[in-house]
């Protein structure tokens, strides 16, 4: 089967054999040129004069003599106009760049159509919007009159930015498309080639179509298009379905365009193997492609007339780096995307480093504070890892790890860090490291222009770097020369707009610059695989096809609802919507498939990804109407999953033992020494593994920089305050009178009480400041609450006497079984008498119901993890009692105050001793019940018999810091 280009080349050296040098070809993208004139050379016979082969946008310049707009001062200009019109009510530049850049995008849809902007933007009247927006007919709001009054505007954005390009002699790409079609006729008359073909075509615009019909009409061109009369094809209820035939069917209905020049019958001819495959995750399709092009290889020997298209770019490097190693040949046609080269995000921390610093007014000209997450970010940058063994191995000299220096700052608990407390030489200077990080850490707000000449700089100095130890499959010779390049373009800029750039505005033009920018590839396009992007297809055609990332939401991609003009004022004036769109997009996957023999359609079954895992609406349409226009086609639906472990059906379920050896027995034995508190022995009855990582293995989450006050940091905040608050009570009678003197000083003692146990800087701020006003709120309260209660003891002639806070209390054992001495050690926050109840009072800031203090028996605080704070409280009340056998007459009574429920009293520990009766004191036989239970339970700790193992009960998983370790 002849490919499209094929078919122009054969019809070429048929017609124009003896006079190819005066003809051009005009395809709608460069791309295809280099096949085109392969197929020409391989039937010419002779010695002859290539044609002109030109895409369709050079072809508009060539003709009208207008040269391109440039892309990056366009803003500029247009933000100069916007100030004009704006006046006093300008934008900055940075937040005008968001949307000037589409509106230009916009002027230029106009210009293709042929649409009278100004109609356009003067379309939305009062009435129409009232219509659109408040159809219960009430007047529009300020905002609505205001955008109204904007949109009208817009006109006068375009003619201005239009008329000041034209006198340069420049044009964006739809203004030159409209030059080109309004002057056609006289423009035609300095055609110097005698015949002009249009191959390839699809979905003309106004403009196109107006200027290729002059064309044809006169005689001077040709067009042919590449299409199949599957697009023309009716169901049996007489609808066409096809969306790729969107157009060509439209312009079939026109007298002009008939007859249709190259429309096949390939879908109906070609008998076409058709795999759908479902593969999780976007390494996975990769790998998949890899395994179809090696046995491709090895079935067929040297591959040919194979294309591994991306319809996702991003998937271009994994793809390179999965290659086969038996492929000697493949080109890469699409270019690497600048954005997802490392050094890339580098630029873009070092551009938030540095906005950061000036938006918070943190500049000095001595010693700069940085917020330490940018810090962070930049110092875990892979580049810096190598950096280090770069001066390693050069300079022979250690330098303190960046990684030491991320340890730093995270235990530093400082939301700002100052440049001078960053340390990175251990002996004596390097004098190039120094210089490149005060590139990165001096001020640029000051002047801009230091922001591009110190990016210039940093390219410099990594280049030897990342050349040298550089593990990079791109040459970084080849990306940092284009970013050098970007910063070239960004300086010339600058120099000619400095009154309006700021460092923020840099940024948007560097992410801007670089979206548009891509690493090129050299490589021969006419052998082995072609690697390329779903548009570079175009007028291309392939035996072998394999597809990647075939999800909804790329194969289309999703509605813009960013447009300036709506979709119902498009469909006024026949400008194309979401639905032309995406017909364009169902018309290069058709084309795609058209002359294809063996397809392999790939799509991404994770619903976490672009694309919801759902396979592209074009790929059901296939599997619904191919078979029936051509029973020869086979169509296969697979979907790929990761194989799993063949000895466990559920990984998660794998069961962690960790047995206890001599090396765990002695770290046991030490923590026995140091002491187990309450929470040490609730985390062993909760999960023994988690209380092995944590308590015997000291293993602690990673360090955060907390810029907000956590809930941990408010109950220890509180317990502090209310410790400060009744120190001067401790062995006294509270008195609801002096406590009522002090109530003034809770304030001041909330804010000195946060500053000093909480790491979170400017604590006085934002969220910060209402956790500060809860913390004072709960302290303030709960006095409140005690000066209630102390006048109804009063009332009672009861006194009550404070005896301790934040008591710290122990005792030590030597088990039976294992002779192994013990501490067991615990904080009580308040000691206290009511009368001659003494109660062991604990504070929580947190919920507490009745429901998590009773218990049937001592046996269900070693099972239970609802029961945690009555195992807790019992512990505290065995510790007291312990430590004081001159109570053994005494019944002692432990609850709980609940800052969140003041109302509900004391919350106490109650043994259930039938329904609805408690008891919510414990003597001495009680204490010597649950010390029985308690003993054998650290008996079991040391029992070498017994291993740490992963609790059954999932629920403690949820916020257990270490349950990723179990796969939890």
């Amino acid at each position: 089967m002849k490919s499209f280009l094929d078919q122009i080349a054969n019809h070429l050296i048929n017609n124009y054999g003896d006079d190819l040098g005066n003809i051009a070809i005009v395809l709608p993208s460069q791309r295809g040129g280099v096949f085109l004139k392969k197929y020409i050379a391989n039937r010419i016979k002779k010695i002859s004069l290539s044609p002109k082969i030109v895409g369709i946008s050079n072809f508009a310049e060539e003709l009208t003599g207008i040269k391109p707009a440039d892309r990056l001062k366009l803003p500029f200009e247009l933000y100069k106009i916007h100030r004009q019109i704006a006046g006093e009510n300008k934008q900055n530049l940075e937040t005008f760049l968001t949307w000037g850049e589409q509106l230009i995008r916009e002027f230029s849809e106009l210009d293709q159509y042929l649409v009278d902007v100004n109609k356009v933007f003067s379309h939305l009247s009062d009435s129409y919007a009232m219509n659109e927006w408040n159809v219960d007919g009430s007047p529009l709001t300020e905002f609505q009159q205001n955008y109204l009054k904007f949109y009208r505007s817009l006109g006068t954005y375009y003619n201005l930015l239009r008329d000041d390009q034209l006198n340069k002699k420049q044009a964006w790409s739809g203004l030159s498309y409209r030059i080109l079609a309004e002057n056609i006729e006289t423009l035609a008359q300095k055609i110097k080639w005698k015949k002009i073909i249009f191959a390839g075509f699809n979905a003309l615009t106004n403009a196109e179509n107006k200027f290729i019909k002059h064309l044809v009409k006169i005689g001077l061109a040709e067009i042919f298009w590449d299409g199949d009369e599957y697009y023309f094809y009716k169901n049996g209820k007489g609808n066409t379905d096809i969306e790729a035939g969107l157009f060509l069917r439209r312009y079939a209905k026109s007298d002009f365009f008939n007859p249709m020049n190259f429309i096949g019958e390939n879908y109906k001819n070609i008998a076409k193997n058709i795999q759908v495959v479902g593969v999780p995750k976007n390494i996975g399709q990769v790998k998949f492609a890899s395994e179809v092009i090696n046995k491709l290889k090895i079935n067929k020997g040297i591959i040919t007339n194979t294309a591994l298209i991306l319809a996702k770019e991003s998937l271009l490097l994994p793809c390179i780096n999965s290659m086969p190693d038996n492929i000697e040949n493949y080109n890469i046609t699409m270019g690497f995307p600048l954005t997802q080269i490392p050094i890339y995000d580098l630029f873009e921390f070092i551009f938030d480093l540095q906005i950061n610093a000036k938006r918070l007014n943190l500049t000095s000209t001595k010693d700069r504070l940085f917020y330490t997450k940018d810090l962070i970010e930049i110092f875990s940058h892979p580049i810096f890892k190598t950096i280090e063994e770069y001066h390693q191995n050069t300079n022979k000299e250690p330098i303190s790890s960046f990684e030491y220096q991320i340890q730093k700052i995270q235990y530093s608990s400082k939301i700002f860090f100052k440049k001078s407390e960053l340390q990175i030489h251990k002996q004596k200077e390097d004098n190039h490291l120094n210089l490149f990080l005060d590139l990165i850490l001096n001020d640029w707000n000051s002047e801009p222009i230091k922001a591009i000449q110190n990016l210039k700089l940093i390219c410099k100095y990594v280049l030897p770097i990342l050349t040298e130890n550089g593990k990079d499959c791109l040459p970084p010779q080849e990306y940092l020369f284009i970013f050098h390049q970007i910063f070239l373009r960004i300086e010339e800029t600058i120099n000619e707009y400095q009154d309006l750039i700021t460092i923020n505005s840099i940024k948007k033009i560097f992410s801007n610059l670089s979206k548009t920018q891509s690493l090129p590839f050299y490589g021969e396009p006419l052998k082995g695989i072609q690697v390329m992007g779903v548009l570079e297809t175009r007028t291309l055609d392939f035996d072998n096809i394999i597809l990647l990332s075939a999800n909804e939401g790329i194969l289309p991609k999703g509605k813009n609802q960013n447009a300036f003009v709506p979709d119902e004022i498009k469909l006024s004036f026949g400008l194309p919507t979401y639905k032309e769109k995406n017909a364009v997009y169902a018309y290069h996957f058709y084309r795609l498939l058209q002359r294809a023999k063996n397809v392999y359609l790939v799509y991404n079954t994770e619903t976490e990804t672009m694309g919801g895992g759902q396979k592209s609406r074009f790929i059901n349409q296939l599997l619904m109407e191919l078979k029936n226009y051509n029973p020869k086609t086979t169509i296969e639906e697979k979907i790929l999953t990761v194989p799993l472990n063949k000895s466990d059906k559920n990984t998660s379920d794998k069961k962690i033992n960790i047995k206890k050896s001599k090396k765990i027995i002695s770290l046991l034995q030490k923590k026995a020494k140091s002491g187990f508190s309450p929470s040490s022995l609730i985390q062993y009855i909760n999960c023994s593994l988690q209380f092995y990582f944590a308590q015997i293995l000291n293993l602690e989450e990673e360090k955060e920089i907390e810029e907000n006050i956590d809930a941990a940091a408010l109950g220890t905040v509180v317990h502090k305050i209310l410790e400060n608050f009744y120190t001067d009570f401790q062995g006294k009678t509270l008195s609801g009178v002096e406590l009522s003197l002090l109530l003034p000083k809770i304030n001041k003692q909330s804010i000195d009480a946060f500053n000093r146990e909480s790491s979170t800087q400017n604590i006085l701020y934002g969220k910060n400041r209402l956790i500060i006003e809860v913390g004072r709120q709960f302290v303030e309260n709960f006095i409140r609450f005690e000066i209630e209660k102390l006048k109804q003891y009063k009332k009672q002639n009861k006194e009550s006497i404070l005896y301790s806070l934040e008591k710290f209390i122990s005792t030590e054992f030597t088990l039976t079984n294992s002779n192994q001495e013990i501490k067991l050690k615990g904080f009580i926050d308040r000691i206290d008498s009511v009368g001659d109840q003494i109660r062991i009072i604990d504070y929580k800031t947190g919920k507490v119901e009745n429901k998590n203090l009773r218990f049937s028996d001592f046996e269900e605080l070693f099972s239970k993890q609802e029961l945690n704070k009555s195992f807790q409280l019992v512990m505290y009340t065995w510790l007291y009692h312990k430590c004081n056998p001159e109570l053994n007459n005494h019944k002692i009574l432990a609850g709980i105050y609940s800052f969140r429920s003041l109302s509900g009293g004391l919350l106490t520990a109650q043994k259930i001793i039938k329904r609805n009766t408690f008891e919510n004191t414990f003597n001495y036989n009680d204490l010597n019940d649950f010390e029985e239970l308690l003993l054998q339970k650290i008996e079991e700790i040391f029992d070498t018999n017994i291993s740490f193992t992963q609790t059954t009960e999932r629920k403690n998983c949820e916020f257990c810091s270490f349950k990723d370790i179990c796969n939890r």
